[in-house]
């Protein structure tokens, strides 16, 4: 997506970064950033709480433009939370694989088909 690469991307994830867990740059400069939280769970929604907080730390780096990753899913009050605070993207599960795949990250081709047909139009110019 020309996010995150390896001269505009940043992993901060450790302890002490007030949940934090990377940076991306919109634009080469690395003056437009743009902050990333990130849950891993499998059987867990991510609640309004998660959301509020990551918007607390956000303010805090002197921000408000953030994503939100979760393999799981966002309840109802999380995806409130999203559309109170506009400037916070929340990408689940189902959304983040589609992502992936559209992007091809993490993937591999596997094998290419070449599907031939007849060009009438060379036969019919003999």
């Amino acid at each position: 997506m020309g996010y995150g690469t390896a001269d505009t991307g940043k992993h901060t994830g450790r302890s002490g970064e007030e949940g934090i867990v990377g940076i991306i740059h919109r634009d080469a400069f690395g003056l437009d950033r743009v902050y990333l939280q990130a849950k891993r769970y499998t059987d867990n929604a991510v609640g309004p709480e998660a959301i509020n907080a990551f918007y607390g730390a956000l303010q805090r780096k002197g921000t408000d433009r953030g994503v939100f990753l979760t393999s799981s899913t966002f309840t109802t009050g999380a995806r409130a939370a999203e559309r109170d605070f506009r400037t916070i993207v929340l990408i689940d599960g189902p959304m983040l694989a589609r992502l992936m795949v559209s992007h091809d990250v993490g993937l591999q081709v596997a094998s290419t088909h070449v599907l031939k047909r007849l060009d009438q139009d060379y036969f019919d110019s003999l």
